[in-house]
């Protein structure tokens, strides 16, 4: 189901499974529905499947056009109960851009860009890991988990296994991570809320450490813990090479 702030009139969506052309979405079967009110469901998604949603106007002059509103992994149940474990070692994504991990959710730039993060053959333990980018100003990569069954995440703690990536050019790049909550997966870069920031020296890069934080300053009600890798942020850390590159592994959340 999809909820919209407001509708004027009757709209059609549909449920794609790339990001698509105005042509490829007139003319390909893909599971759709119609709607007059600020809520649509579409049944007919497979399970663990990434789809992006298009909605346009059913009448009027610009009822030709289709408007990417959101993406997202269509599944049976993405409530994870504690303690939340995953080392990603089955997940069925190979490494390769726009790849997010089977059940997370990825945000990378603007809405329907997925090219971070992504599954990575870089891992602390096994074959597996994520790698989160962020390459350019404003273009920060949120790794986000699934909703996490539990009432206040502020009696929780999370554990992960983190890898900052260094550059020989720089031999004294400072790199940071900034660890949140996001409430919404519809709305990641606004209702990401950050609870702890963890600052890699030099001698830190390209090493696997273990950090555990409890998330006791955490007040609000999102059920989704969040990794950001800022460009922005790391621009403030290490002005000439601002560039967030990390690996994540081993998630924890109990």
């Amino acid at each position: 189901t999809i909820k919209f702030n407001s509708v004027s009139d009757s709209y059609e969506v549909r449920a794609s499974d790339q990001i698509s052309t105005e042509a490829y979405l007139d003319t390909t079967v893909m599971p759709s529905a119609t709607s007059t009110s600020n809520t649509v469901t579409i049944t007919g998604l497979r399970n663990h499947k990434e789809y992006f949603f298009y909605a346009r106007p059913t009448s009027g002059t610009d009822c030709r056009e289709w408007k990417l509103v959101t993406s997202g992994f269509a599944a049976d149940s993405l409530v994870k109960s504690l303690p939340f474990f995953d080392d990603f070692e089955d997940n069925p994504y190979t490494a390769s851009y726009g790849a997010t991990p089977r059940d997370w959710h990825g945000y990378f730039y603007e809405p329907g860009d997925k090219t971070y993060p992504t599954m990575s053959t870089t891992a602390s333990s096994g074959t597996k890991g994520v790698y989160a980018y962020g390459n350019g100003a404003g273009k920060n990569a949120y790794l986000v988990s699934p909703e996490l069954a539990v009432d206040k995440l502020s009696r929780c703690y999370l554990q992960f296994d983190f890898q900052a990536k260094g550059s020989t050019s720089y031999q004294n790049k400072v790199s940071g991570l900034i660890v949140g909550v996001v409430s919404d997966v519809n709305d990641i870069p606004g209702t990401f809320e950050p609870v702890d920031t963890i600052i890699i020296n030099p001698d830190q890069s390209n090493l696997w450490t273990t950090y555990k934080m409890e998330l006791t300053e955490y007040a609000g009600k999102g059920k989704h813990v969040a990794f950001l890798a800022s460009y922005d942020f790391n621009k403030q850390l290490y002005a000439s090479y601002p560039y967030a590159n990390f690996y994540f592994d081993n998630v924890l959340v109990d």
